[in-house]
């Protein structure tokens, strides 16, 4: 019985270390003020409802049209969000470095309120400026 609960132990000190390295690894931090913009000529920024259809997508798999309509939402350069979850380098495209893979929540907007995943190249911090 002693055994089993020591296991039990170290399998959940294991998990949570795991899960505090990974986030630890990510290019922006859980709960930081963004803004959304893209870097390539069309600064839109496509949220996905769905992590594993983003990883796809930003690695060069096309989802399909249909899939893309249904699951995606175009989001305007400048929109706020603020990160809600990281998956570091979880977007491994074929001939280019590994990306993060970045959850937010738009806080402003049309879009005010849903959430989905974005690339983290596609999330830029906004820096607050306190004055005196």
């Amino acid at each position: 019985m002693r055994y089993a609960a020591a296991t039990i132990a170290a399998l959940v000190v294991l998990m949570v270390s795991g899960a505090a390295a990974q986030a630890a690894g990510c290019s922006v931090a859980v709960g930081t003020r963004v803004m959304l913009k893209a870097r390539t000529i069309d600064p839109d920024v496509l949220v996905w409802d769905r992590k594993d259809l983003l990883i796809a997508y930003a690695s060069g798999i096309w989802p399909g049209t249909k899939t893309v309509l249904q699951h995606a939402l175009l989001s305007s350069p400048g929109t706020p969000a603020i990160t809600r979850a990281c998956a570091a380098s979880a977007i491994r495209p074929a001939h280019a470095a590994a990306e993060d893979a970045i959850a937010i929540r738009i806080t402003g907007g049309p879009h005010r309120g849903r959430e989905g995943w974005v690339a983290a190249a596609d999330v830029h911090v906004i820096r607050v400026v306190h004055r005196l």
